[in-house]
């Protein structure tokens, strides 16, 4: 069984990174208020270092938090209703922003926050899915128990389970309760993740039922729709906060693509393009990159992955994930190409994950930018 690295920060348990502090605010639903984005970047600009993070979950990242500021930065995350009172409540859950208003993954998103505190104690890396729509948007979003539709309808499938459990006639609320404890019972503290667990151990044969219904496409920016990207998922509280202001928003959804769903937009959406990291369309090549912090800002990095990000946007074509060790924290699903940084130089993945076997290794960069060519080219 793999090792457990590390834990994801949240408000209440921050995580120590080479530039400060880091706090990650899970939004209710996804869902930021034009006055909480507001909010997050004067909270950005007066705690930390300006410098916000959207994470491969959805999530928003404070980076540079003065270990001094972090209990003032917490009440007032809880003031505005970006954080939660009770830690225990802070699990985080990805609900898909390829959402109906009102329809089935909005409705159990909503049930399931303020119940998270009755789940037993769980670790520090876990989290919850929920992507019941027709198709899959979240396939490949991290995620420990994940609530999908089926032919047969809703169900609940654990994580690294290739059939999940049909639940029409549960309340979501229970059938997480249960997993979740059946998760505890086995050695899921141990193990640290569902995927870990299932190399163990197997589930309850009436939790392997039904296969999950197909993902859809991938979603790519587009301004004339609100939807912008956050180039390799960082930028400054000022660049935010003149988005909010020249879309005329009413809020936006946080995704899990460092893109931000505009809503109730009444601005010149076109204008948006001219703004610093924004990605306005999918022919820009870093609408296919997913790019870890990377060095100086995480101690694990390698790799200075923005910086040489940038210089691969000429050279990459597909699906391209940067990362600065072997966690790959920014992507957890498969892509085309890996780049992963080690003590050594640099590996390269092809069509896995940080974590699986490269097919070059102990690269420099030039060398690295060759061997991209030549394998994009077959």
């Amino acid at each position: 069984m793999s090792r457990v690295r590390g834990w994801c920060p949240s408000a209440h348990r921050p995580m120590m990174s080479g530039d400060g502090l880091l706090v990650r605010v899970h939004p209710r639903l996804g869902y930021v208020s034009a006055d909480q984005m507001r909010t997050l970047c004067d909270l950005a600009e007066r705690y930390g270092s300006g410098m916000i993070d959207l994470t491969s979950r959805g999530n928003v990242q404070l980076r540079a938090v003065r270990a001094a500021d972090h209990s003032a930065l917490l009440v007032a995350l809880i003031e505005h209703g970006l954080a939660t009172a009770d830690p225990r409540d802070d699990i985080p859950v990805a609900v898909t922003p390829l959402r109906q208003a009102g329809g089935l993954s909005e409705r159990i998103g909503g049930a399931l926050y303020g119940n998270l505190a009755e789940l037993p104690e769980m670790p520090a890396k876990l989290g919850v899915v929920v992507d019941a729509e027709a198709g899959r948007a979240l396939a490949d979003v991290s995620g420990d128990f994940r609530f999908e539709q089926s032919a047969r309808g809703l169900m609940l499938r654990a994580d690294g389970a290739a059939l999940g459990w049909p639940i029409e006639d549960y309340d979501p609320r229970q059938a997480l309760q249960d997993m979740a404890e059946w998760f505890v019972a086995h050695g899921g503290r141990a193990a640290g993740r569902m995927r870990r667990l299932l190399e163990q151990v197997d589930l309850p044969d009436d939790w392997q039922v039904a296969p999950p219904v197909d993902a859809v496409a991938p979603v790519s920016p587009s301004l004339s729709d609100g939807r912008l990207g956050i180039a390799f998922g960082r930028t400054r509280a000022a660049v935010l906060r003149q988005i909010m202001d020249v879309a005329g928003a009413e809020g936006a959804l946080v995704t899990p693509w460092r893109m931000l769903f505009l809503q109730g937009a009444t601005g010149a959406l076109g204008d948006l393009a001219a703004q610093p990291d924004v990605v306005s369309d999918v022919s820009d090549p870093r609408a296919v990159m997913d790019v870890c912090p990377g060095a100086p800002f995480c101690g694990s990095s390698h790799l200075d992955t923005r910086a040489m990000a940038s210089r691969l946007t000429g050279v990459v074509d597909g699906r391209l994930h940067l990362s600065g060790c072997g966690k790959g924290c920014a992507r957890a699903g498969p892509a085309q190409f890996v780049v992963v940084g080690t003590d050594a130089g640099i590996d390269l993945v092809r069509d896995g994950r940080a974590d699986d076997a490269p097919f070059a290794q102990a690269l420099d960069e030039t060398q690295l930018a060759a061997r991209l060519r030549t394998a994009m080219a077959k």
